[in-house]
């Protein structure tokens, strides 16, 4: 037995009978989940930018039917992979992976290499990481749909105001 597969092995057994880490194999393991945490998180912005970027219509404004085709795609895709982990199944099908292929492809990326690295590098934390921002982007869309009314109300008015005070003059 290596010495990856003793730590696994440490790890596994002290969280599944209740007991302490040796500090070492805790600093190990807290370096090995930040450094994880960076990757994904980096991972995860940059697709959510790719997607958004890629649904940028030539002026500048975001093709909403387009983005939000390929944001549910690849939330069916990942909320599939992540029920398939928890059934021990293989992650990623055929046919999601021609899926991923055609995201990727729409984004402007090589949708075959993209598709290929995304799968070696998925596992749950990129999931739900992805899951989160696309949520946060959900909501932020949301938002900016109310505002966008107000904001054409107010507009609205202070030209009808100013279109009253016009024809008052003359």
């Amino acid at each position: 037995m290596g010495f990856l597969d003793g730590f696994i092995k440490r790890v596994i057994d002290a969280l599944e009978k209740g007991k302490k880490l040796a500090p070492k194999d805790i600093a190990r393991l807290k370096r090995i989940l930040e450094k994880r945490k960076r990757v994904v998180t980096i991972a995860s912005r940059a697709t959510i930018a790719a997607l958004l970027m890629s649904a940028r219509k030539e002026d500048g404004k975001l093709d909403e039917k387009k983005f939000k085709k390929n944001m549910i795609l690849l939330e069916m895709i990942i909320d599939t992979a992540l029920k398939n982990a928890e059934e021990g199944k293989s992650l990623f099908s055929k046919g999601m992976r021609k899926k991923l292929v055609s995201i990727f492809n729409d984004m402007g990326l090589n949708g075959e290499d993209t598709a290929r690295k995304f799968i070696a590098h998925f596992d749950e934390m990129l999931a739900i990481e992805l899951k989160e921002s696309m949520e946060q982007v959900k909501l932020r869309k949301k938002e900016e749909r109310k505002v966008v009314p107000k904001i054409k109300e107010n507009k609205y008015v202070e030209e009808q105001e100013e279109k009253k005070k016009r024809l008052k003059s003359l």
